[in-house]
């Protein structure tokens, strides 16, 4: 199935949020902690106001043709969106004042009812009182009391209080959940973020922590294929996997939707033929994870962009590269091999490929990749391609053994945007990486899950967008992340 069409429904999912608001306002909420971020989403919710995070290019496309269109210039940068259908001014106000105690929070435009306004217009509007303060000035200025009315705004406060009851029983039923999660290898970097971030994000929304466990696959399938046995003895009630080989998944799937339990895969898609056998006999399982065929476009991308002039070190007017892959089953690790090379041939650029080995995501193997690659190919070697930045790191320290600069006489590329690869693109020493959002991720599979588990359903597919890291943005995204 076709990504456009898959990701289609989260865009009528927008549209139909936007379609009766009052307004919507963008903010920039990079450098929340958990805590903050679970706080902020309690006082909007508090407030009637819907809070959500989602990827530019979605919103973009809902927004097309609406009164939110004039947001299109400030979708940049990771975004969440504050919606209101009752009272224009609240997520303004809301998020002004929770901005006062986490000055990382920042509004960067709004739309109030049909109007624009810019981070200082929306300042403004955060100024307007509330519905509930303003008619309690005006009860407060009349001379005899209005039984009627009070009565009225006592039934408005009750609904209120109806509401915050009816969102904290549904935090009481997720307390008793059991969740399954299986990790294909805790010593994977980047999988690291994303278990420690999926596991505060799912206390935040109302898991027990001891309802919570997450397992090491150690890289081995069969392994992973016990633990999921054992999960559905213990009788959790929603399994998150990232599988240690994608090529298992039919068998994941036929294992756990027997067992009666919905399934959310992250970060390790797999293949389409799979995804549609689930649209098509209508299963509780979904993907929730970026397109590694983006990943590898960035890398190529932040190659290209140097120019064939800077590149061409030897001057035979080919880019002379090495590329050290992750697990060669992993269809992650297929799709940056194969669309780095691709990004550069359709920039108009010739590639020679020097050798093409697999490091297995790990930064030892890499290291030693690259060191027999530079000793013997030498100064042939223009670009290193590294699937992940662990690896990144391996080859930067073969590199710099050799005697060779990172932007002087070779370039370096990886995926991840560890904080030690981000490091290293400000201090020049990576060319670029491209940032796996662990952020987005995981918490759009601990959503997902969530919306099994509360009879919500979910598309077959949940998409995240990689986003592109050079030295222009790096100290940006290392803010973010640490």
């Amino acid at each position: 199935m076709a990504k456009v069409e898959l990701k289609q429904p989260i865009v009528q999912e927008i549209s139909e949020t936007i379609k009766d608001a009052q307004s919507l306002v963008v903010v920039d909420y990079r450098g929340l902690t958990v805590a903050e971020d679970t706080q902020l989403r309690k006082n909007l919710r508090e407030a009637g106001v819907t809070y959500k995070v989602y990827k530019n290019t979605l919103v973009n496309r809902a927004i097309e043709g609406t009164e939110f269109e004039s947001l299109k210039d400030v979708l940049e940068g990771p975004n969440a969106f504050a919606v209101s259908t009752e009272d224009a001014t609240a997520p303004a106000r809301v998020l002004a004042e929770f901005a006062k105690k986490a000055p990382s929070l920042e509004i960067k435009a709004g739309v109030v009812e049909g109007t624009y306004y810019d981070a200082e217009g929306m300042k403004q509007i955060a100024s307007v009182p509330s519905r509930e303060v303003l008619l309690s000035k005006l009860l407060g200025s009349l001379q005899s009391p209005i039984t009627n009315l009070a009565r009225v705004l006592n039934q408005i406060a009750e609904k209120g209080g109806a509401a915050d009851a009816a969102a904290d029983a549904v935090d009481g039923d997720l307390a008793d959940k059991k969740v399954g999660v299986c990790i294909y290898q805790f010593s994977d970097n980047f999988m690291t973020l994303f278990r420690t971030e999926l596991q505060s994000y799912l206390e935040s929304k109302g898991f027990k922590a001891e309802n919570i466990k997450i397992v090491d696959g150690a890289n081995d399938q069969a392994t992973q294929s016990g633990q999921i046995d054992n999960f559905i003895t213990e009788g959790v009630d929603v399994m998150i996997i990232n599988p240690v080989n994608s090529s298992s998944a039919a068998t994941i799937t036929d294992k756990v939707v027997d067992a009666g339990i919905p399934l959310v895969y992250i970060n390790r898609e797999p293949d389409e033929t799979e995804e549609q056998r689930w649209a098509d006999n209508n299963w509780d399982v979904t993907y929730v994870g970026c397109d590694a065929r983006q990943s590898g476009t960035f890398q190529g991308e932040i190659i290209s962009d140097l120019g064939l002039d800077a590149l061409d070190f030897n001057g035979n007017g080919k880019v002379d590269y090495i590329m050290v892959e992750g697990d060669p089953e992993n269809v992650d690790a297929q799709y940056r091999t194969e669309f780095s090379v691709k990004a550069l041939e359709d920039a108009g650029l010739e590639v020679n490929c020097l050798t093409d080995q697999v490091g297995n995501w790990q930064q030892d193997q890499a290291q030693q990749i690259v060191a027999n690659a530079l000793g013997q190919y030498g100064n042939d070697v223009e670009v290193v391609f590294c699937n992940n930045d662990a690896m990144a790191m391996g080859a930067l320290q073969a590199i710099q053994s050799a005697g060779r600069t990172v932007g002087k006489d070779i370039y370096l590329v990886g995926v991840d945007a560890l904080s030690e690869a981000l490091e290293a693109v400000i201090a020049g020493n990576l060319t670029g990486t491209v940032f796996n959002d662990h952020f987005s991720q995981s918490h759009s599979a601990a959503d997902a899950a969530i919306n099994y588990l509360t009879g919500a359903g979910n598309e077959h597919y949940i998409g995240c967008d990689y986003v592109k890291v050079t030295k222009d943005n790096a100290q940006e995204i290392l803010d973010m992340v640490k």
